[in-house]
């Protein structure tokens, strides 16, 4: 592939729009339903409102922790995010 094709080819990628593939619409109705699931395996609403509370927190700081060090995303860091 020469120059100008990976040029026009970054380029186009680029300026693409990133869309959800669900409808703001019915994001309410996952997050009701993943927080009743999550009610019933904890038995208590509170319990799993804490879960869903704490799960930006940790990708925030996960985050970071990547920036301050300046480590990529990569598989390996992925993982011990997962860890």
């Amino acid at each position: 592939m020469d120059r100008r094709a990976e040029y026009s080819l970054a380029r186009s990628w680029s300026h693409a729009s990133i869309r959800s593939p669900v409808p703001p619409n019915e994001m309410h109705l996952i997050r009701a339903a993943l927080n009743s699931r999550l009610a019933a395996n904890y038995q208590s609403f509170p319990l799993a409102l804490s879960v869903l509370a704490v799960f930006p927190a940790v990708l925030t700081g996960d985050m970071l922790l990547l920036l301050a060090t300046r480590v990529t995303l990569n598989l390996q860091s992925y993982m011990g995010i997962i860890m």
